[in-house]
């Protein structure tokens, strides 16, 4: 009777084990339209949030909009949309989606190839594909990548703010003035470099497509590489993620992500 009841406790941690192994193992699907400010969800090894970090005293649904709607393919087939007020006050919102840890986040994405020593990158790129609407032009498309000198640092280790303008609408404007990329060569149009030493107690650098720049490859370490060769970045910062989203100003507008893919080693 003894042998028997072992048996049975036997099975049943076995049959327990195996549901749970199975319930750990499912994906959870994230799908759906995210509208609250600061909505945040990861999923696939990536990460979308709706940042809203320049709304001011606007009130969601009574004076602007800002929505993210995502689906079991994330991050493609990803729809950033928002209406807001016409009227410029700054940089309203960065409606994004990323992979590793931003310098205010708690944690970063599953699985993150982040924080790289830029002296010990090997590579890294972003692929894309996006589709923007029209409706009005009061933002842009952009890739965002921080640096910085502690990758646990947070905020007050930030040395370097590096942005890739793949669209530039008649607001905002690059901050500072044009840099020298005579020696940068990226695969799209033709850029310019703006950059602003101190910006906002971090360095301040992009890269401007002159015209839309919506379907290709931009190679990161080439871009820094070159940074560094110019002296304005250190080959012992940390890059602590890769961003892409909208920075709007004012107006309404949407664009979508039909791909995103982020290497880095």
């Amino acid at each position: 009777m003894r042998s028997n009841k072992i048996i049975l406790i036997l099975t049943s941690l076995v049959v327990f084990f195996a549901f749970s192994c199975k319930k750990s193992s499912e994906v959870i699907s994230i799908a759906g339209k995210y509208c609250e400010d600061w909505d945040t969800k990861d999923s696939n090894g990536y990460r979308f949030s709706n940042n809203v970090w320049g709304k001011g005293s606007y009130q969601n649904g009574a004076d602007y909009t800002a929505c993210i709607t995502v689906t079991d393919a994330f991050p493609s087939e990803t729809k950033i949309e928002w209406n807001w007020p016409l009227n410029n006050g700054g940089v309203r919102s960065y409606q994004e989606i990323y992979v590793g840890r931003k310098p205010w986040d708690s944690k970063g994405t599953e699985n993150s190839p982040f924080p790289i020593k830029i002296n010990n990158l090997k590579e890294f790129k972003v692929e894309f594909d996006l589709d923007r609407s029209y409706s009005s032009n009061g933002y842009n498309i952009a890739l965002e990548t921080w640096l910085a000198n502690d990758p646990d640092g947070g905020q007050s280790a930030i040395t370097h703010e590096v942005m890739i303008w793949l669209h530039e609408g008649s607001d905002p404007s690059p901050a500072g003035g044009y840099g020298n990329s005579a020696n940068l060569v990226l695969s799209g149009p033709s850029h310019k470099v703006w950059r602003n030493a101190n910006h906002n107690s971090w360095d301040y650098t992009a890269v401007v497509y002159d015209t839309d720049y919506l379907a290709g490859t931009v190679d990161m370490k080439l871009v820094l590489n070159e940074w560094k060769r110019l002296g304005w970045v250190s080959g012992e910062e940390y890059i602590l993620d890769l961003e892409l989203g909208a920075e709007v100003v004012l107006g309404e507008g949407s664009f979508t992500i039909k791909n995103f893919i982020v290497t880095a080693n």
